[in-house]
């Protein structure tokens, strides 16, 4: 997982990212993934996240590397969001498969 921590509350209401530019964007791009939202002081306590968006298509990213981009129903605001990446597009199920992500992208409510 990846995640970031804010310095206040925010409520985030969409979200993007691309692949890596080149060879490797449909192999190494993620295909199924979650994205999610936790108020614990310490991000990376899994008991706390609070899934927000879960897209299990396995859908890869094309070699143009369109962004994947999902407006969420999210009506709490969240210290800490993350992505964690449950599939990548050469989907070979070995759990450390590396992934790439650029250009990911939150967009909040003010």
């Amino acid at each position: 997982a990846i995640w970031w921590k804010f310095p206040l509350a925010m409520k985030v209401v969409k979200f993007s990212f691309a692949s890596r530019d080149g060879k490797l964007t449909v192999s190494d791009g993620a295909t199924k993934f979650e994205f999610w939202g936790s108020n614990h002081p310490d991000c990376s306590i899994k008991a706390c996240w609070i899934s927000l968006y879960e897209d299990n298509t396995g859908t890869p990213f094309t070699l143009d590397n369109t962004p994947k981009e999902h407006t969420l129903n999210n009506d709490e605001a969240f210290i800490c969001y993350g992505i964690t990446v449950n599939e990548v597009g050469r989907r070979n199920n070995d759990p450390n498969t590396p992934v790439t992500m650029s250009n990911i992208r939150f967009y909040i409510m003010e």
